[in-house]
C-alpha cells in the first residue's frame, strides 16, 4: 500500500489500532510465535515489504523501516502507536540512535535467540543429548560465530561492504569448509576465513589492516558474548555441530523457540512488543 494510503488507514478507519512494522515475512512469522493473531488487540504486524517506500533508500529492508520510522516521526496522529522492530545487528558495537517507536531485537537477528538455555536444551534433547553439555554446546557456538560477527560489525562501523555471505555462500552451503574439528570440539579457521572475505572483496592491504584493527578493537566492547553472533551464521554452527543440513538446523531452531515462546516472551524487546500487540 501507499504511504498516505497506511497513514488513511490508522487515522481515519482504525483511529486505535497499532501497528508493528517489521523487515520481512520471516520477522513477521517470529511474531506469530511470540503473539499469535488471535491473541493480537486491534493490532497489526507489518513487513516493510507491504508498503510502498520510495527508491533509492538505501539500507535494504532495515533501512527502508528506519525511514518509515523517520518520516513518520513528527506525525502527532501516529504517535505511540507505530512501532518498529528490527534486527540489532552490528549495531549495539556502535553508539546509534534512532526515530521514535524504534526497537532493536534483544540480540543480533531473530534466529540469534535460539542462543538461550531453554532453546538449547531443547535442541540438545530432541538429538538425544544431556542438557549438562549446554554451557559446552553454547560456548562452542559463540567462538564458532564470534569472529564472523566481528568482520560483520567492523565492516558496518568503517561502512565498507565486505563479501561475507558470498564466501560463505548464498545458504551458508561452504561454511564447513572454514570449520576445524567436529561436534563440540569444533572450531573456525578464522584467519582463512578472514583472508578468502579480504580475496573475495577485492581489498587492498591498507584496508585489510583496516579491518582487522577494527576487529581487535571491537573484540573488546563489553556486551554479552551472546551478541557477537548472527542468526545465519549461528544456524551454520547448528548444522555443522550436529552433522545435519543448514535447512534441518533452521527448522530444529525454529521449532525450539515455539517450545520456549514463553521465556522468549520476557527479554526486553520481545516484552515490549508482546505489550503492544496485546494492549
Amino acid at each position: 500500500m501507499e504511504l498516505e494510503e497506511f497513514r488513511y488507514l490508522f487515522i481515519q478507519q482504525d483511529p486505535k489500532g497499532v501497528a508493528v512494522i517489521v523487515e520481512g515475512i520471516r520477522d513477521a512469522r517470529f511474531l506469530e510465535i511470540v503473539v499469535p493473531t488471535a491473541q493480537r488487540l486491534n493490532a497489526s504486524v507489518y513487513p516493510i515489504t507491504e508498503i510502498e517506500i520510495p527508491g533509492g533508500v538505501l539500507g535494504g529492508e532495515r533501512g527502508r523501516v528506519l525511514w518509515l520510522a523517520s518520516t513518520l516521526a513528527g506525525d502527532a496522529a501516529l504517535a505511540g502507536r507505530i512501532y518498529y522492530l528490527i534486527d540489532a545487528d552490528s549495531d549495539r558495537f556502535m553508539h546509534r540512535t534512532y526515530p521514535p517507536g524504534v526497537v532493536l531485537s534483544d540480540l543480533s537477528d531473530h534466529e540469534s535467540y535460539a542462543l538461550e538455555h531453554c532453546c538449547l536444551d531443547h535442541i540438545l534433547y530432541t538429538f538425544g543429548k544431556p542438557a549438562s553439555l549446554i554451557g559446552e554446546f553454547r560456548s562452542t557456538l559463540i567462538s564458532i560465530c564470534r569472529p564472523i560477527k566481528l568482520l560483520r560489525a567492523a565492516a558496518a562501523a568503517l561502512d565498507i561492504s565486505l563479501s561475507i555471505n558470498q564466501t560463505l555462500g548464498e545458504n551458508h552451503e561452504r561454511f564447513r569448509r572454514y570449520i576445524l574439528g567436529r561436534e563440540l570440539d569444533s572450531q573456525i579457521d578464522a584467519k582463512r576465513l578472514a583472508d578468502a572475505v579480504f580475496s573475495n572483496t577485492g581489498l587492498d592491504h591498507d584496508s585489510r589492516n583496516l579491518i582487522t584493527d577494527e576487529c581487535s578493537k571491537l573484540n573488546t566492547t563489553p556486551l554479552d558474548p551472546s551478541h557477537f553472533v548472527q542468526g545465519k551464521d549461528l544456524i551454520a554452527a547448528f548444522a555443522s555441530i550436529l552433522r545435519v543440513g543448514i535447512e534441518e538446523a533452521g527448522r530444529h531452531v525454529g521449532s525450539a523457540m515455539r517450545a520456549c515462546v514463553a521465556t522468549l516472551r520476557c527479554m526486553p524487546s520481545l516484552s515490549t512488543i508482546d505489550g503492544v500487540l496485546r494492549r
